[in-house]
């Protein structure tokens, strides 16, 4: 198993990573979509948590995500792009990295300031309190997370898409193996 980026092959723990976050967070950000159009009830309620627990996991294997890159740095890219191009494609990873952090942060702040608490599968880890003696809301630490949770997910939908975009750009157009690399396959270099 490699755990060492090269210009020609990324490691087991990038691609892993990478594509483990890639699809959940996806996931995610459509299923928070759905859930803004649900009307407030049981059925929103359960799902609201199984929203909450896949997004406490996508922020923790985006911690290490974000340790990985501080240990091992970004891949060299593959392709010969101008600075320019470079720039954008480097803005818009550092945007994705912490985008997978801050939009689970400001779900977890939105949950625990107004008082509906924070569990994981279940598994408690903050306290409902809601309606509880004596329990008084943030309610605007609630409503300025809940203000950063949505612009942050149009955001992050946005980088997705230019991610996307870029990703299909080299693989059909630069033809440069930088799609193929993030498979896990040795590119030329």
């Amino acid at each position: 198993m490699s755990f060492k980026d090269t210009p020609a092959r990324l490691s087991h723990m990038t691609v892993a990573l990478h594509w483990i976050i890639a699809i959940a967070f996806m996931a995610m950000l459509a299923f928070g979509l759905y859930l803004e159009g649900l009307p407030r009830g049981p059925e929103k309620g359960a799902l609201m948590g199984l929203h909450k627990s896949v997004g406490l996991i996508i922020l923790g294997l985006a911690a290490l995500r974000i340790l990985w890159r501080l240990a091992n740095g970004m891949p060299r890219p593959v392709g010969h792009e101008g600075k320019g191009a470079r720039l954008v494609a480097g803005a818009v990873h550092v945007l994705l990295l912490i985008g997978t952090v801050m939009m689970p942060v400001s779900g977890i702040l939105m949950a625990v300031a107004s008082g509906s608490g924070l569990d994981i599968f279940g598994w408690e880890l903050v306290a409902a309190t809601r309606g509880t003696e004596g329990f008084v809301a943030n309610e605007a630490l609630a409503a300025r997370a809940g203000g950063m949770h949505a612009l942050g997910g149009w955001v992050m939908i946005g980088a997705v898409g230019l991610h996307i975009a870029a990703a299909i750009k080299h693989h059909a157009v630069s033809r440069d193996g930088t799609l193929r690399r993030m498979m896990g396959r040795t590119v030329g270099a």
